[in-house]
């Protein structure tokens, strides 16, 4: 399971072996050995994430400190926006296709999903899932392309993407907000998260858990 997080502006590895037996057996060994980990850039990471090459591929931004993180920036403040807007509407939904695009860069198959994260001071605001299941001042979900459905939302509970060895997914951001006065500009942690389990137990829309190659 790989995860990464980003940020949006609003206005261990283990491994286990078989049991051996037979005249080669032994109960414990203990080594020591040097691993080589390369830290890279979310566009060359194995889970690649980069902005869009559409005109909502503006909205993502590459972090200004160095970092090479991915960030999402939906406020007044975003430079590569023009039109003198100041941020998403109140009591609205505001809907972007195609913002950013992930792409598996490993070697096997693996079923991706958005969740909160935490904040690096405060609380976590619950705010990442279709509108209703989230207790934030607003809602944010994450889509496949073209499937703008709060019922396909990709928050591992309504839906994920499956996504094959160098398979790409453009996903949209949806924002629902339903604020009474007291508009703020936010900070959301958001996290992505890769596994190469399929999650069985949670539905899969039509339409979601495709594989595809944009």
């Amino acid at each position: 399971m790989e995860r990464r997080k980003f940020m949006i502006g609003l206005g261990s590895l283990a491994a286990g072996g078989a049991a051996a037996t037979g005249t080669g057996a032994f109960s414990e060994v203990t080594a020591t050995r040097n691993a080589d980990v390369q830290i890279a850039y979310d566009g060359d990471a194995y889970l690649a994430m980069k902005p869009d090459s559409g005109p909502n591929g503006d909205y993502a931004q590459w972090a200004g400190d160095g970092s090479g993180t991915l960030t999402l920036d939906f406020s007044g403040s975003n430079s590569d926006v023009t039109g003198g807007g100041a941020g998403v509407n109140n009591q609205a939904e505001f809907r972007a296709d195609r913002v950013f695009t992930i792409t598996n860069q490993g070697t096997q198959d693996v079923w991706v999903w958005f969740e909160d994260g935490v904040p690096d001071e405060g609380d976590p605001l619950d705010v990442v899932g279709y509108p209703g299941s989230t207790d934030g001042p607003f809602d944010i979900w994450f889509y496949h392309f073209e499937a703008r459905s709060p019922e396909q939302a990709l928050d591992g509970a309504a839906g994920y993407v499956n996504l094959g060895p160098g398979d790409s997914s453009r996903i949209g951001v949806a924002i629902n907000t339903d604020v009474d006065g007291n508009l703020s500009e936010y900070t959301v942690p958001v996290k992505v998260i890769a596994n190469d389990t399929r999650p069985d137990d949670k539905p899969t829309p039509e339409g979601v858990d495709s594989k595809s190659g944009f």
